[in-house]
């Protein structure tokens, strides 16, 4: 019982001075009134949040309690500037004894304090091109039935939406949302409203939609543009106009029955009644030999015929953010062939001009991309992970838990409100007021990644390639176990998706599609 009553004294003493230092803690008894609000917030973690308070941007510190009556502090460091962090200097970890003096309490608080000061109040964080497999592992219900969800047929990630909610946490966003492919979902949607009112993040509605092309043509694939809607309504009625009007195929990036032009005519004019923003994902989307996707990229779309550089120009200057890293390109990228005469001139250019190298490579040409979309049309740019792999919390033999390598430690987007304007409100913006102040410029959303020119590195490709440090893309050994085995899943689910398209396309004659079934 003194261990018990000790181990108590020093969680109180550490959750009374972050009450004072303003890092509320998340109600857990209103947390747990929902089943799964345990694998949110297991038993033996507490959140502090100081966005809590509906105002304040979200900065988000995890305690674990030991069995030894310890406890184990785990936070992000936000550091715009950390280029070159250490892994321990991005995901900071603290350990308090059960003896823990109020001065070593105290010595940590003054530690998170410090690290918070560098994601000021006024900036909020943004992440909204995810995708997830199961909405969460395995719970009880309330009438103690072991619920199992299975694996949606309407998104291509292979995580728990759960893992993707947690890490939102700890890397302090403050608006988060899924994109699925051609899906407007709503139980995953009610589910993370609910879950944000809880932790300190907002729900922003989202859908990733192909720009196909062809009316009724062989192209299955297109652009994919993220659309973020003021509310959920206004996704409903991009589903009615445009995804109810066509045809997904197994694999849920697939979309035909309405070609590109038409798609993009009932985008802009829902964007121009400020429904919803336009975002252009991964602009330039060639990464590998052996997963072609030459369509699914705007500018990448050029070089195959399938749009002018005239088109794809005029259309991205119509769009509002374009994405300028992209998460699931980044690996061991190659130098690209551009085969386009024009097109591979324009890349040169622009990537010499923003980045210092006329070598052409995926993410080093959407950051190129995004600059001079940035320049010339005044797009805001944004990084997106394209999540499909979001790793659990799991519990690390060292105390707490296991953090790093996840897309969230390599960048992020953020809004920045004035000081001035901040003070005068009450609380931050809903997604409505987002979407106003992002439509009409009032407020600016910049992208940021973690990465560098580097002379020589492999994975950056040789000289004058980019390269994020591998203290950020590091995962822990805890965790490589299940890196592994979503690497396998995902590849056994795409390969089962291909497979039942091509049989569909092969016995409904539709054989001219099957050319374009590359991609994720």
């Amino acid at each position: 019982m003194a261990v018990i009553l000790a181990k108590g004294r020093v969680e109180e003493k550490l959750a009374e001075r972050m009450a004072g230092a303003g890092f509320p803690m998340v109600r857990k008894d209103v947390l747990y009134e929902h089943p799964t609000g345990r694998i949110l917030c297991p038993e033996e973690m507490t959140i502090f949040n100081r966005g809590l308070d509906g105002k304040r941007s979200s900065f988000c510190v995890f305690m674990k309690s030991e069995h030894d009556g310890s406890v184990t502090i785990q936070y992000s460091n936000p550091d715009p500037y950390g280029l070159r962090l250490s892994p321990s200097s991005i995901n900071r970890r603290i350990r308090l004894p059960l003896s823990a003096s109020d001065s070593q309490v105290s010595a940590a608080v003054e530690r998170i304090l410090k690290d918070a000061t560098k994601k000021p109040l006024n900036v909020f964080f943004l992440s909204f091109h995810e995708h997830f497999g199961s909405l969460s592992p395995s719970y009880v219900d309330k009438n103690g039935k072991t619920i199992r969800p299975g694996m949606v047929d309407y998104d291509d990630g292979v995580s728990f939406l759960t893992d993707n909610m947690r890490t939102w946490s700890y890397r302090h966003i403050d608006y988060g949302g899924l994109s699925c492919h051609n899906s407007v979902v709503r139980e995953p949607f009610a589910f993370m409203s609910w879950a944000g009112q809880m932790l300190g993040f907002t729900a922003m509605p989202g859908v990733e939609v192909t720009a196909s092309f062809g009316m009724y043509g062989p192209r299955v694939n297109g652009p994919h543009f993220v659309i973020i809607g003021r509310n959920h309504n206004a996704l409903i009625q991009v589903r009615r106009a445009i995804l109810d009007m066509g045809q997904r195929g197994d694999m849920p990036a697939y979309f035909s029955g309405m070609d590109f032009h038409s798609i993009m005519s009932i985008l802009f004019r829902l964007q121009a009644a400020n429904q919803i923003i336009i975002c252009i994902a991964h602009p330039f989307n060639f990464n590998s030999p052996s997963l072609p996707v030459p369509l699914v990229g705007l500018y990448s779309a050029v070089d195959t015929g399938a749009l002018t550089l005239d088109t794809a120009q005029e259309c991205a200057s119509k769009c509002d953010s374009t994405a300028m890293w992209n998460r699931s390109l980044y690996g061991k990228p190659l130098e690209l062939e551009v085969k386009d005469p024009e097109l591979r001139a324009f890349l040169k250019d622009i990537s010499w001009k923003h980045t210092g190298t006329r070598r052409l490579f995926s993410n080093q040409l959407n950051l190129a991309l995004a600059d001079e979309l940035h320049e010339e049309y005044g797009l805001h740019t944004h990084y997106e992970t394209d999540e499909h792999k979001a790793l659990p919390l799991m519990a690390a033999e060292s105390g707490g838990y296991a953090f790093g390598g996840d897309s969230l430690g390599m960048g992020t987007t953020s809004v920045e409100i004035p000081e001035s304007e901040y003070d005068k409100m009450e609380k931050k913006p809903g997604m409505a007021e987002l979407v106003d102040a992002l439509r009409s410029k009032a407020l600016s959303m910049a992208g940021h990644v973690f990465a560098a020119r580097t002379r020589r590195s492999n994975e950056a490709g040789g000289r004058g390639g980019l390269k994020i440090y591998p203290g950020r893309t590091t995962i822990p050994d805890e965790l490589q176990p299940m890196a592994r085995r979503y690497d396998r899943v995902i590849s056994r689910r795409y390969a089962g998706m291909l497979f039942r398209d091509f049989l569909r396309f092969f016995l409904s004659e539709e054989t001219e599609k099957i050319k374009d079934m590359t991609g994720n």
